[in-house]
């Protein structure tokens, strides 16, 4: 499990570097996408051949550090297609247009996972094996870290709509 956690810091470390470069934020978007991807695959290839300790160390891997994986990698995916659908040189009208719907995709996402998303939230534990065990597909793993690129997402739009308003 640890080397999951170095391979997390790592890919942050890259992200970061990629956000602070000079580059367009277009390239910056598509290539934290693929650095997110190739990292998110190499994981995935690694987690299938690890042996875990306990169930509670399991758990740990697919609540906490997977997601995280899952959570940059789709948080790229929505920026690559706003910097893609509504860049910075747009027209006023159409940002004022496209934001407020981009801030919107966290609630229609909490509203098509509700149960999972209540369950999560609510800091409960009894069904932990069920979403985050051996016989888990991942599903579960990869809506968690979906949430926490909508709301980091959201955050964004919001910065943009904020923007606007000056």
């Amino acid at each position: 499990m640890r080397a999951a956690e170095l391979a997390l810091k790592e890919l942050q470390r890259e992200l970061t570097l990629l956000e602070n470069s000079r580059m367009d934020p277009a390239v910056i978007a598509e290539l934290a996408f693929q650095a997110s991807d190739r990292a998110l695959n190499d994981i995935l290839g690694m987690t299938a051949e690890l042996s875990f300790n306990s169930s509670a160390e399991q758990v740990k891997l697919f609540k906490e550090i997977l997601p995280a994986f899952y959570a940059r990698k789709e948080y790229y995916r929505l920026l690559n297609y706003a910097v893609t659908f509504c860049p910075d040189t747009a027209a006023t009208k159409e940002k004022l247009l496209f934001w407020p719907k981009q801030a919107e995709r966290l609630e229609n996402f909490r509203s098509k996972n509700a149960e999972f998303l209540n369950y999560h939230e609510s800091n409960r534990t009894d069904k932990d094996e069920f979403y985050y065990g051996t016989e888990s597909d991942n599903q579960f793993v990869e809506i968690l870290g979906n949430l926490w690129a909508r709301e980091q997402y959201r955050l964004y739009a919001l910065g943009k709509i904020e923007e606007l308003s000056k």
